[in-house]
């Protein structure tokens, strides 16, 4: 029997200690505290994760070691998986993806900054004005006619604004990459928004608020998924994997059910 509490475990978990470390400490197996982890509301483990996270405390691999690269998660994403998709198929968490791209953002970044003087002297790109216009782009959003050559093209202009970009054209672009099933390249880029000293004036509450969003509509897409590819699927594994409430995963198995198509985006209310 294992002589730890569930409070113990998710506390040891806040602090950064992987599950190897947990179970040298309990005098039990890695398996054991697994299985109790196991049986531990997902969302409550999901936190203390999160607060190791934020504290600094989070080892990416738990403990292992990632045979990973960067490029392998780039490209997976490019190809349109989700993060819990990257996570099944590489054999990491999907907190370790998680943080594995925030990595890569700031590594960007970091880049970027250093050529920024440069890519605001290069030319736009060879696409009819009309294609990259704001309001061409709200109409095709709105007639769900838009592409991801649309929004590749709006990206590239968005990006030669730079730090004069409007937060709505930033929300209209988050719009795009979303109605586009690239709900992880709309998190990509406005993670090197947050990475960037130049786009505080867009407001870090903003911006936090629209990664927030992004997010549950990344994990409602994940259910969808799920549910066309596992019609039998729990909804408890469905909790398990998303952290999505039981009430919620219904609302969108009604709208599965009924072959409606779900129109994600995000808000454009900016907080003042």
């Amino acid at each position: 029997m294992i002589k730890i509490s569930n409070e113990k475990i998710i506390q040891s978990i806040k602090e950064g200690m992987t599950v190897k470390q947990i179970a040298e400490e309990a005098g039990s197996s890695v398996q054991a505290i697994y299985s109790r982890i196991k049986h531990i509301d997902p969302q409550t483990v999901r936190n203390a994760e999160e607060t190791a996270i934020n504290s600094g405390k989070f080892s990416e691999n738990r403990g292992r070691k990632s045979k990973v690269s960067d490029e392998e998660i780039i490209r997976a994403i490019q190809s349109g998986k989700s993060g819990p998709e990257i996570a099944k198929e590489t054999g990491i968490s999907y907190t370790s993806v998680y943080l594995r791209l925030k990595k890569i953002s700031k590594q960007n970044n970091q880049n970027n900054q250093n050529n920024q003087n440069q890519q605001l002297t290069e030319k736009r790109p060879k696409i009819s004005r009309f294609e990259v216009t704001r309001n061409n782009i709200i109409n095709k959003i709105a007639k769900n006619t838009i592409t991801k050559e649309d929004v590749e093209a709006y990206r590239k202009l968005v990006e030669q604004k730079y730090n004069k970009v409007s937060y709505d054209d930033l929300v209209l672009l988050i719009n795009g990459f979303i109605r586009t099933k690239q709900t992880e390249k709309a998190m990509y880029f406005l993670n090197t928004i947050l990475n960037n000293p130049d786009m505080k004036y867009l407001g870090i509450n903003n911006l936090n608020q629209i990664k927030q969003e992004i997010e549950h509509i990344n994990k409602c897409q994940t259910i969808r998924q799920l549910m066309r590819s596992y019609p039998n699927m729990s909804l408890q594994e469905m909790m398990r994997i998303t952290g999505i409430g039981e009430v919620e995963i219904i609302r969108i198995k009604r709208e599965v059910s009924a072959k409606n198509e779900m129109k994600f985006e995000v808000k454009s209310e900016m907080e003042l």
